[in-house]
């Protein structure tokens, strides 16, 4: 008999499982998942969709568009590295990196909640964004952002090469943001052309990359600093930059030097105080960057020799700073 009535209990579950969708759980309740979260609705040439859940609708809304912001970003990085492949590794790495993370963060806009239901604790939610309205406000985006990049190097490129130089690293986080868009205006629109502008970024990265290499900088030193002028050519040159000695003639960038040096006998010891002003500047005077360094030399002989250690001691200074750090540039990525 008892058998029986196990018979007819394990019977009855199957029936409302299968007929009715029901999930018994014993202690967990009943969970039940919409068959339009399971099976998605595919993508079309008006909407891209998505599907997300969580513990309230507005989270689960949240899900839906991380789901549609994936799809786009999936194309971009497949974009990207086909790009990289066909140019043969070309593209910088830390640029196409970093645009790969701005096509995560996009806004998203033309979304609407097509279905949202409560099941248990647990809210799920279909969306869909409209390809024309997401094409049309990230257009807006972009010529805001295009035209902040151009206008940018042109005023730059007539005051001079280094001013030019200059802004193309300026403009290198805008460039990445106007990048990531143009990629999702592609991923989105089929009939978007993106040539013209990335064409554009392509170049403008290029001459940021190798611009700084072209360029002649000129030392302007007296006597108390040519020491460290020697130091600074030393430091250019590691970093392939072009430099000379010299209080005249023509160049890009003239790094000049004062320095001043307070000498005191003190404990049957000679000391030098070095004191250093390093000032870039371009070819039309503008300053670029200027800082000081103070520095202390001793020696149990003369001032000539805690002079010199104090070049010493600063030239220690100068080279764990960096060339680029020195000219106040960040070094090329």
């Amino acid at each position: 008999m008892k058998k029986i009535h196990l018979m007819l209990v394990l019977a009855l579950f199957s029936w409302a499982n299968v007929s009715h969708g029901f999930d018994f759980s014993f202690g967990m309740g009943a969970k039940k998942i919409p068959q339009w979260v399971e099976n998605p609705r595919a993508d079309d040439s008006e909407y891209i969709y998505g599907v997300g859940e969580g513990d309230s609708l507005a989270v689960a809304v949240q899900s839906g568009l991380n789901n549609i912001s994936g799809k786009l970003a999936t194309v971009v990085s497949s974009n990207i590295s086909s790009e990289t492949s066909l140019n043969q590794g070309s593209v910088s790495g830390y640029f196409t990196e970093q645009v790969k993370t701005k096509t995560f963060d996009t806004k998203l806009s033309g979304y609407e909640v097509v279905q949202s239901v409560a099941e248990g604790d647990r809210f799920y939610a279909s969306v869909r964004m409209s390809r024309s309205t997401f094409v049309k406000d990230t257009l807006t985006r972009l010529k805001t952002l295009d035209d902040r990049i151009n206008s940018r190097v042109a005023l730059a490129s007539k005051v001079s090469k280094l001013q030019q130089y200059l802004a193309l690293n300026e403009i290198k986080p805008d460039m990445v943001d106007a990048s990531a868009l143009v990629l999702l205006l592609q991923a989105a629109s089929r009939s978007f052309d993106a040539t013209k502008y990335l064409s554009s970024y392509t170049k403008y990265q290029t001459a940021a990359n190798e611009m700084l290499y072209q360029m002649n900088f000129r030392i302007e030193a007296d006597a108390s600093t040519a020491q460290v002028a020697d130091i600074i050519v030393e430091l250019l040159s590691g970093e392939k930059l072009s430099a000379v000695i010299a209080n005249s003639g023509r160049a890009d960038a003239v790094i000049s030097l004062k320095g001043s040096a307070q000498k005191k006998f003190l404990f049957n010891e000679y000391s030098t105080s070095l004191r250093v002003k390093i000032q870039v500047t371009d070819e039309s005077g503008r300053k670029v960057s200027t800082e000081e360094h103070v520095v202390a030399g001793s020696s149990m002989s003369n001032y000539e020799a805690s002079m010199v250690t104090a070049s010493n001691m600063l030239g220690d200074k100068l080279r764990e700073k960096g060339a680029f750090a020195l000219l106040g540039f960040q070094k090329p990525q």
